[in-house]
């Protein structure tokens, strides 16, 4: 019998979502074909679990590297109300006086926020950040409260996947009033992984119970039908963000397409699968004495 403890790195979790997490990650170790794993000690944060097997510690940090937590959220292309805002939330940090008008006319307050570039007027993504500019930027973007009234919806800001010149795009997208998205993994009954026809990548093919296959298409054909973007984000990171070219999407199929090698659609597929997890610390990894 071995023995590995875990350490739960998120401390305002609630209840429900600790313990659904506690079961997926009770999950993500059976998959790594550990036998007879329970749960032999829980101590706050703390996790210990006993199985049965021999698992290296590398598959382990594999396995709990991806949380898993998937999200569909329709973009936001309201670019001149997010800009007022930003611009407005610069200068009240700066302890300028001045207000941004509701039409965006100097060409410098069109250029950057804290260090983002903003994009084209019509561009899915709102701008972009380097690396370097990442820990100044996302606090702000978070204290940004920005309400689109026309649409009557709430704001939030994600970040595309680090490109080959470290750089971020960012994302704005609409959400409910607690901050998530109306559509997430929880409804997600099967994945699987397959090879793209046009490159040497590999893409994610998502299936959803009828609950999810149902809000899937509603979602699906609002955005066709007002010609927007979904965005579809792990563990907040968005991995793509497509138009819906032929109207709403039945039967709850879904794929993520974004470049992915074959060990990280495999990954992904299997985290999606299983259910999101906390992010965790491994503290320890041993062998049980026998009594």
């Amino acid at each position: 019998m071995k023995s590995i403890q875990l350490e739960l790195l998120k401390d305002n979790i609630s209840t429900a979502e600790k313990y659904r997490g506690i079961e997926n990650l009770q999950k993500r170790i059976v998959s790594l074909g550990a036998e007879n794993v329970v749960i032999a000690a829980q101590n706050n944060q703390k996790i210990t679990f006993n199985y049965q097997g021999d698992i290296k510690l590398e598959a382990f940090e594999k396995a709990f590297m991806v949380s898993g937590k998937l999200e569909f959220f329709e973009v936001c292309l309201e670019k001149e109300v997010l800009v007022k805002s930003l611009l407005n939330l610069h200068y009240k940090m700066s302890g300028k006086d001045s207000i941004i008008s509701d039409r965006i006319d100097h060409k410098e307050d069109n250029d950057t926020f804290f260090g983002m570039s903003f994009a084209e007027l019509g561009s899915v993504f709102l701008g972009t950040i380097s690396e370097e500019n990442e820990e100044e930027i996302i606090p702000l973007l978070k204290k940004a409260s920005i309400y689109v009234a026309e649409q009557k919806k709430y704001v939030k800001f994600l970040l595309g996947r680090k490109d080959e010149k470290d750089r971020y795009e960012v994302y704005a997208v609409y959400v409910n009033k607690d901050g998530k998205s109306t559509l997430d993994g929880s409804y997600v009954v099967a994945t699987a992984t397959e090879k793209s026809l046009y490159n040497d990548s590999y893409n994610v093919n998502i299936e959803m119970d009828e609950v999810g296959a149902k809000i899937w298409e509603e979602l699906t054909t609002h955005v066709y039908y007002t010609r927007g973007n979904i965005a579809v984000a792990v563990d907040n990171e968005v991995y793509m963000a497509p138009t819906v070219s032929s109207g709403g999407i039945s039967g709850g199929f879904s794929q993520i397409s974004a470049n992915l090698n074959e060990e990280e659609a495999s990954m992904l597929a299997n985290a999606i699968r299983l259910g999101a997890i906390p992010k965790v610390k491994i503290i320890s990894v041993s062998t049980l004495k026998p009594y």
